[in-house]
């Protein structure tokens, strides 16, 4: 499972990515913000671990219906009234790729596979290329100095690739090319 701050570097690379010029802007700071609130979003499944009493049923239904690319489907068109980036199939373009960026990160990870297709079919994706955080509802998991190293790794490699694109977004609009826009 990729923690938060991963997942906010990988909304707001996206964000940067597909930022024309008027967007690539501090002053824009809104497009960035709903970034990052957006890559998040699947994570609303954590909420089972409050009202499943069993922590182990619970974490056999995260990760299915709120990181399943039918789910992004469904909510896109949603979010696209309240998103502020223009056109709306930019937006929605936007949306989905953060949204389907955050499941791909969580599948990379040894104990916490996705279920891309669900309701169409229970077949649990993951890569096993990190190791697991085991969280399963315990929030004292978080304050445990693996995590705590975990976060920062996570969070570095992040905002090393986030300020690479920056940089190439920089570089192409102030030569006038439309890279990435």
């Amino acid at each position: 499972m990729s923690l938060p701050l991963g997942h906010a570097t990988a909304g707001l690379t996206v964000a940067v990515i597909f930022a024309n010029r008027e967007e690539f802007s501090l002053k824009k700071y809104s497009y960035y913000v709903w970034a990052v609130i957006l890559s998040g979003l699947p994570d609303i499944d954590f909420f089972l671990y409050l009202i499943v009493p069993d922590r182990h049923l619970a974490f056999i239904y995260r990760h299915t219906v709120t990181h399943s690319i039918p789910f992004f489907i469904v909510i896109t068109p949603m979010l696209i009234w309240v998103l502020p980036w223009k056109p709306r199939w930019r937006c929605a373009m936007i949306a989905f790729s953060i949204l389907t960026l955050h499941s791909v990160m969580d599948c990379l990870y040894r104990d916490t596979p996705v279920t891309f297709l669900w309701p169409f079919s229970n077949a649990m994706v993951n890569y096993e290329l990190l190791p697991d955080i085991k969280i399963m509802g315990d929030m004292n998991v978080l304050i445990q100095p693996y995590t705590l190293f975990h976060t920062i790794v996570e969070g570095v490699i992040g905002l090393i690739i986030f300020i690479l694109v920056v940089k190439l977004k920089w570089r192409a609009l102030s030569h006038d090319q439309t890279a990435f826009s």
